[in-house]
């Protein structure tokens, strides 16, 4: 029998799980995302025999048993099949709390060839060694496949999206956190001549909606050359900002800054998207996605035959502006529900981004 707490009891005969060496797969950041990465496949499964339901209130982990191969370096990097083929959770509970294993997941092979952070983390997740957090990964495929991780869970899908969305939640959380006061990017967020980086934004926003500098200058209480000396270090920072913590946070201050018939749907994208704001209502599309599929594919045809790609936007009936916007809401749509209905949305995006690559000779 499965046994989602972490007994020791046998499945039966698996054989050798084919699982690789952990993957950095990282989410995808900025906006607007096409072509949406390749979805790879699950893992492929055995039939299990009916499982037992699952109780409904959690239980106290118990006493893991000691097996000789768990005794072996921490940093062997050596794989014990006959120990993966025993359940094993080690701190995690994954009836209750199963986005918090695949945090935990994301962080360990993110640190992977940092062996000292990964002892670190292992010792944080309760996990002995390299051949105990593969022995955990196993299980919680296992689980993932098994009847009570569906009903309580969802499908594969519905689990991969809960995946997607921690790392993104966890990313998006760091790249706030490293641009606040303390944070290893708070001198770079200084204002350049007393400008902050959300007032240039929204100046920039402004004279991208035919907005004139003449007005900007005035509102910032700044002359021509300051204004260019600004903008040099702004976009200089960004530049040289590795993490695009610093462009992140332009980016959501330009759609904030903004106004237009999209704008308040791009607000909404830019607040589902921060760290945590998954449950805040998006409301509804500002346009179908497959008008901003064919925007993102006549601008990229244009810029690769030298042509103004906001020419090609103006022939569809949109803006640069329009796109920024509606690319913010459609981005944060992506993230909540690529992944669920069998993964409807991801395929329908897929199949969208091909017809109008073809047309524009893409």
């Amino acid at each position: 029998m499965f046994n989602p707490f972490g007994g020791q009891k046998p499945n039966p005969p698996q054989g050798h799980p084919q699982q690789s060496y952990p993957q950095q797969g990282y989410p995808q950041q900025g906006y607007p995302q096409q072509g949406y990465p390749q979805q790879q496949g699950y893992p492929q499964q055995q039939a299990y025999p009916q499982q037992q339901a699952y109780p409904q209130q959690q239980q106290a982990y118990p006493q893991q048993q000691a097996y000789p191969q768990q005794q072996m370096a921490e940093d062997d990097e050596s794989r014990d099949y006959r120990l993966e083929a025993i359940d094993d959770v080690a701190s995690f509970d994954l009836w209750n709390d199963l986005g918090a294993y695949f945090l935990a997941e994301f962080r360990i092979e993110r640190a992977w060839e940092d062996r000292a952070e990964r002892r670190t983390l292992f010792q944080t997740f309760g996990i002995r060694s390299v051949q105990h957090y593969y022995q955990v990964k196993a299980t919680v495929e296992r689980f993932m496949q098994s009847p009570q991780a569906q009903q309580r869970h969802g499908t594969i899908h519905d689990m991969m999206h809960v995946k997607m969305r921690v790392t993104q939640d966890f990313l998006m959380g760091g790249l706030q956190a490293s641009t606040q006061p303390g944070g290893k990017l708070a001198g770079e967020m200084e204002p350049v001549a007393g400008v902050t980086l959300e007032s240039w934004a929204s100046a920039m926003a402004y004279i991208a909606q035919s907005g004139t500098l003449d007005n900007v200058l005035r509102e910032l209480a700044i002359d021509g050359p300051t204004w260019e000396k600004v903008s040099a270090e702004w976009n200089a920072r960004m530049s040289r900002d590795t993490t695009a913590a610093i462009a992140t946070a332009y980016g959501q201050a330009f759609v904030n800054g903004s106004t237009g018939r999209f704008s308040g749907a791009a607000q909404a994208g830019v607040a589902n998207m921060q760290a945590g704001g998954a449950g805040k209502s998006l409301g509804g599309e500002p346009c179908t996605m497959e008008a901003w599929i064919e925007m993102g594919a006549a601008m990229e045809a244009a810029s690769a035959r030298g042509q103004d790609p906001q020419a090609a936007l103006a022939k569809l009936g949109f803006t640069i502006v329009d796109y920024s916007q509606i690319s913010s809401w459609w981005s944060a749509n992506f993230a909540n529900n690529a992944m669920r209905d069998e993964m409807r949305l991801f395929n329908e995006h897929t199949r969208l981004t091909e017809k109008y690559r073809a047309k524009y000779g893409l």
